[in-house]
This record gives structure tokens, C-alpha cells and sequence, in this order.
């Protein structure tokens, strides 16, 4: 550790001195000049391949436009694409470039500093301003032993990473405007960046004001201050990059980061094949999990790869449609997965968990299916939960597309845009296909007798809110639809009844030798039920007190006194009582009242 201290403090130094001469140039359009964005490719590809046991075939094809990679021709099943040998993986990093005021990072078990995200920028950042401030060195030199030019220089000029965390302020704030407080992502407007996570941990880049008595140092302040301003957007790019081209939230993989996401089993066709992450030369191999005609693109999945350290089994339950927009800056293809937390949920961490896929056209209308994960249809609460939302989104469309119309920039635009509509058909497809519907089409200008079919009788009733003449309609529409399940119930489970309903409150005949009578306890699939019965001889009378699940309820002796009131009083403001509102339960006895009336 103390060797790998020492070589950071002499790149540190090395790279000032190079960037004092360089930067000047660049800032007046010098000699440095970006590369395009297929060469850039082609270099970290030839980067790779020059490793010692390095591999990426040359059936690949890289599209740098599209950001895909096609096969040139015919691949086998289990055939290898890509070996990655333990030089090129990039692990988190630990040891930092301090500021003055040093400050040690966390330790792990065998007594160095944990690798961190913060301090992993500021390596790719360092890396690439010393590639950049020695031109004519080689790589081995320019980096210690092993260079990373080819990518780094990828990290920060491709133009395929389009984070949220870089998006307009506008951008992040019509995200949160229709994704609201419940659904995902949320509060994007206070995304985390490298400046508000790592600046707490005293992780700086440079900060050279050094007191050199032969030397200006007025001008060295000056150059340092050049120096911070230019890495400072580049270390939001590096922890970006970190965010979201991260594998297990510890280690970057060049050349397969080249490779999109996309799930299901028509489409994903490349996985890992065997792993030694950790053993000295480790390799990472990829390649063909089924065969793969030429001209087929390649996808893997981030969230169902077959790696178990990168995708564990509850990974692609956590990790979604929303998470992947958030975390890594797009929206993925369909199939769509989607969680939502409702608080009526069998599994209150996962929620109702599903996926919405697209499964053919038909009269130019989308088809959709959904795959209930956890194996059942939502219940009526959580249907009530997503019809609730679905309204709330309807409503929302007009001023999301006025909002989008106003974003100035176009990838913005449309990634906005496109969750929006996700999000929509999403919540849409749930509530419709939650009802007991096949595959349903979505269209935006369905008939009012498509849209009356789609929301089903039990949103029908909803909307009605308790008006019996459109309660009675919904009623008769759901009839006139045969062969449409347009109602939907919780399944009827036959369970046994224990209870035992013939007993006596109150027994009589019991020989009665103190205050307390008798005691019954009754146990039904929800509660405890406890009746007490007491005599007073003062009064000479008996009372019957009723508890459940232990705790007091109301007695027969001031049970009128507490009641009555209850009803009694509001009734008095209304001519007649037509139509109350009874909520609850307990006793019955607030329900014995109304009765009276």
C-alpha cells in the first residue's frame, strides 16, 4: 500500500507538470484533437485484444451510430466472444491524490482502504490527463506499467452515456412532476454527484499551490486554478461512467460495457461464462448462450446475467425498468420490468412485482402482455392503487407534453418522454390485465366503449362513488360484455370453520363466588374475542364486558351512555337519516344505533 501511495503522489506531480504545458494549447485549439467516436472504438477494442490473453473475435461488428454490435457471421452456442484478462477489469480504486489535509479512507479487513467510487473518478480523470500530457510516451510509461489510454479516452469523449445526473435542471424536474412521491424514480432534481457525494470525503483531484521559493507561485496558482477547472466536469463524467456502467458496484469490464441490455430469451444471447475474479491474471469470458445467426445484434442483461456475484437472484426483483433509467441513463426495451411499493402487498420489500411485454401488433395497435412475477394477479387493494395512479397520469399528459416541448435538449427530450410513456402503459396494463384480461391493446384514441371495457366494472363502481343509478349502469354494461372477465374477486379459498357459534353470554347457573362470574374466549381468523361477566351486589346487577384482542371494549352497564351518543347527536342536525357512513366495526353496537332510525 505504501508503494502504491507513493506512485500516486509521483503521477500526481507528473501530470501537473505535463497539463501546465499542455493545457494552454488545448484551451487555444492546440494540437490535441478528440478522436471520432469509431476510432475510439477501435483502439479499445485493439487495446484488448493486444493484452496478454486477451480476446474479442473478429465476427464482431461495432456500429458506433447505433451503439450496437453485430455478428458478421453464424456463432455457435457457447462460443467465445470476448476474454478479458486481470489487466484490463478496472476494480475500484482506494488509493487518493489527498489535499492538504489528508485524510485516510475507510479500512477494510486486511488493514487498506476500501475502493470507492469517489476515489475511482478521480484514478479515471488522473489517467486520462496523464495520457493526454504525454503524447509521444508509451503506454507503459504514461501509467506505471499498464495503460489505460484507449479507455479512458472512451469514458470521456463516447456520446453514448446520457446520465440523468447531467441532465437539465427542467429535465429532472418534469421527471419528478409525473413520477410523483410514490412511484420510481423519485427526486432526480437531488440526484447524487461526484461534488456532493465525494467532497465530504476530502477526495480532490488536484490541489497544487505549492511554495516553490525559485518559482512564481502567483502563476503556479494561476495554473493550478486552470488545472481544477478543467478536471472538475470531468470528474461528474468519471462518477457518472462509475454509476452506470459498473458491474456489482465494483469493477468497470471495457469492451463489454460496449455490449446493450435488452431481457427475454429472443433477444438475450451473450452472457459471462466463467469467472476468476480475484485469482492473480484473472479472466472474464464471454460468449453465445445460444446461436446467433450473422447480422443479429448482441444484447446481455444487467439484471439477469449469469454471474452470481454481478446478478443475484433477487437482483432482477430490485433492479428495473426505473432503476436502470436512474442508474445508468436509459430506458430499456421491452420486456419492462416494474415494482411498485402499494402498502397492500404480499411482500412488502419487492411490492407488486410484474413485466410488461410487447407481443405483436394488431390493426396498428400495440399488444401487450403482463407477467405477474411473484405468480399472482394483484388483489383489490393494489388494483385500487393502480387505477388510482393510472387517472392521475391521464391527467398529467397534456402538461408533461407541454413541459417536454420546452426542454432544449433533444436526448432529454426523448428519454423523458419515452418513460413517460412507459410508466403510462405500464400502470395501464397492470390495472386492465389485473382485472383477469388477456393480452390487451393500447392506443390513444380509444372509443369511450374500449376505454368503459378497460377499466372494468370495479373501476366503474369507483368512479360512480356510491351513486346508485351509475352503480346500477356499471352493473348492466359488465352484463352486456359476455365472454369479457370484466369482474375480478379475490379467489374463494374452502378453509374449515372451528369456531363454535352455539355458546352462552351469559350463564346463569353458575355458582357464582366472587365478583367475576365467567370468563369466554372465542378465537376467529382475526382477533381474540373475551366476554367477562360480573356481578355487583350493591346494585345487584349483572354486567357483560367485551374485549378484543385483550383490550376493552365497551359493558353493558355504560354501554347506552357511550353510544347513543355517538349517533344520537349528529342525527339531531338532519330533517331524516337516509345514508350513513359505518366504518369499522368493533362491538356492533354503534350499528345497533343506527338501526333506530
Amino acid at each position: 500500500m505504501m508503494m502504491l501511495s507513493s506512485f500516486w503522489r509521483l503521477c500526481t506531480s507528473l501530470a501537473i507538470l505535463g497539463l501546465l504545458a499542455w493545457l494552454p494549447s488545448a484551451r487555444a485549439g492546440g494540437s490535441y484533437v478528440p478522436m471520432d467516436q469509431d476510432q475510439l472504438i477501435s483502439n479499445l477494442v485493439n487495446w484488448v485484444r493486444n493484452q496478454n490473453g486477451g480476446y474479442v473475435s473478429d465476427k464482431l461488428e461495432f456500429d458506433s451510430e447505433e451503439g450496437q454490435v453485430y455478428v458478421s457471421q453464424d456463432i455457435a452456442v457457447n462460443e467465445v466472444l470476448i476474454v478479458l484478462p486481470g489487466t484490463v477489469p478496472i476494480e475500484y480504486k482506494s488509493a487518493r491524490i489527498h489535499s492538504h489535509n489528508e485524510q485516510e479512507g475507510d479500512e477494510d479487513e486486511e488493514g487498506g482502504e476500501e475502493g470507492n467510487m469517489c476515489d475511482t473518478a478521480v484514478w479515471l480523470v488522473h489517467e486520462y490527463l496523464v495520457n493526454h500530457s504525454f503524447e509521444k510516451a508509451s503506454s507503459a510509461d504514461r501509467t506505471g506499467g499498464l495503460g489505460y489510454g484507449p479507455y479512458v479516452d472512451w469514458i470521456f469523449q463516447s456520446d453514448q452515456l446520457h446520465h440523468p445526473a447531467a441532465w437539465s435542471l427542467e429535465a429532472k424536474e418534469l421527471m419528478d412532476f409525473f413520477v410523483g412521491g410514490e412511484l420510481e424514480p423519485r427526486n432526480l432534481v437531488n440526484y447524487e454527484t461526484f461534488d456532493s457525494e465525494c467532497a465530504q470525503q476530502g477526495t480532490q483531484l488536484y490541489h497544487y499551490e505549492k511554495d516553490d521559493a525559485e518559482g512564481d507561485k502567483s502563476g503556479r496558482k494561476q495554473q493550478s486554478l486552470d488545472i481544477n477547472q478543467l478536471a472538475q466536469p470531468m470528474l461528474e463524467r468519471a462518477y457518472q461512467w462509475l454509476l452506470a456502467r459498473n458491474w456489482g458496484d465494483e469493477i468497470l469490464l471495457p469492451v463489454w460495457d460496449l455490449i446493450p441490455h435488452h431481457n427475454g430469451e429472443e433477444w438475450h444471447n451473450v452472457d459471462f461464462f466463467e469467472t476468476n475474479h480475484g485469482a492473480p491474471w484473472a479472466a472474464f469470458s464471454m460468449g453465445a448462450i445460444r446461436f446467433i445467426p450473422a447480422g443479429e445484434a448482441l444484447f446481455t442483461s444487467f439484471n439477469q446475467c449469469h454471474h452470481s456475484t454481478f446478478c443475484d437472484e433477487g437482483l432482477a426483483r430490485r433492479y428495473m425498468t426505473p432503476e436502470m433509467l436512474y442508474h445508468q441513463g436509459f430506458v430499456e426495451a421491452y420486456p419492462r420490468r416494474f415494482g411498485f411499493l402499494t402498502g397492500y402487498d404480499y411482500d412488502e420489500d419487492e411490492g407488486l412485482v410484474f413485466e410488461v411485454d410487447q407481443v405483436g401488433e394488431d390493426d396498428e395497435e400495440e399488444l401487450f402482455v403482463v407477467n405477474w412475477i411473484q405468480g399472482a394477479r394483484p388483489n383489490l387493494l393494489q388494483l385500487n392503487y393502480l387505477h388510482a395512479h393510472l387517472l392521475r397520469l391521464r391527467k398529467l399528459k397534456e402538461p408533461v407534453q407541454a413541459r417536454l416541448a420546452a426542454l432544449t435538449d433533444p436526448e432529454e427530450r426523448f428519454l423523458v418522454e419515452e418513460y413517460f410513456d412507459a410508466l403510462m402503459t405500464a400502470v395501464e396494463q397492470a390495472f386492465v390485465q389485473g382485472r383477469g384480461e388477456d393480452a390487451v391493446s393500447r392506443s390513444d384514441d380509444l372509443s369511450q366503449q374500449k376505454e368503459n371495457l378497460a377499466l372494468s366494472l370495479t373501476a366503474c363502481l369507483l368512479q360512480a362513488r356510491g351513486n346508485i343509478i351509475s352503480m346500477q349502469e356499471c352493473r348492466r354494461h359488465s352484463a352486456a360484455n359476455d365472454g369479457v372477465d370484466t369482474e375480478h374477486f379475490d379467489e374463494l379459498q374452502d378453509r374449515p370453520d372451528p369456531l363454535n357459534y352455539a355458546f352462552d353470554i351469559a350463564n346463569c347457573n353458575y355458582p357464582f363466588t366472587d365478583t367475576r362470574e365467567g370468563k369466554e374466549s372465542i378465537q376467529s381468523f382475526y382477533q381474540a374475542m373475551e366476554f367477562e361477566h360480573y356481578y355487583y351486589e350493591e346494585v345487584e346487577q349483572r354486567d357483560t364486558c367485551l374485549a378484543l384482542a385483550g383490550i376493552p371494549q365497551s359493558c353493558t352497564s355504560f354501554r347506552p351512555h357511550y353510544h347513543e351518543i355517538f349517533v344520537s347527536y349528529p342525527a339531531s342536525f338532519v330533517k331524516k337519516v337516509k345514508r350513513v357512513l359505518f366504518m369499522g366495526g368493533g362491538d356492533l353496537m354503534i350499528l345497533h344505533e343506527i338501526l333506530k332510525y
